[in-house]
């Protein structure tokens, strides 16, 4: 799979974790979407409620397929202009992404308040955090009492 297939799959479901959520207005999901720097076609797409709406259903069904859920439909209602193009582009990374067995590989930080999703590429899969910030806030109080 393109590195920029998994970078979009795992940009989707971090939106749910951030706050504000970046999906809930059309001028956050415009933002979120070029913030990821994935070239479209020369049509400017129109980044709207709908379009934001079905970023968060996508979204929603690539959480219940990473979380182990098999039989998870994606359902999209195309409209006919240039933000298909956008859906388009989520929807077949998401689909690749189940197919190749990439999403299972996706895992939710193990830090307490962190809630992203991280791409485990580790051998025998056991990477808990999504990076090492995450990882040294959950070991730190550990540290903390076991010195004393």
């Amino acid at each position: 799979m393109p590195l920029a297939m998994d970078r979009l799959v795992v940009a989707l479901l971090n939106t749910g974790a951030e706050r504000p959520d970046p999906l809930e207005t059309p001028l956050g999901t415009a933002r979120w979407w070029a913030s990821l720097a994935i070239p479209l076609p020369a049509i400017k797409p129109r980044f709207d409620a709908a379009l934001s709406q079905a970023l968060r259903s996508l979204r929603e069904a690539a959480q219940a397929y990473a979380s182990g859920d098999k039989a998870v439909s994606l359902t999209l209602t195309f409209r006919g202009d240039a933000s298909d193009a956008i859906l388009f582009e989520a929807a077949h990374a998401i689909r690749r992404a189940a197919d190749d067995g990439t999403l299972r590989r996706t895992r939710q930080c193990a830090g307490r308040a962190c809630g992203r999703y991280f791409l485990d590429e580790t051998k025998n899969g056991s990477r808990r955090w999504c990076s090492l910030r995450c990882m040294e806030r959950a070991r730190a109080p550990r540290r903390r009492t076991i010195s004393r």
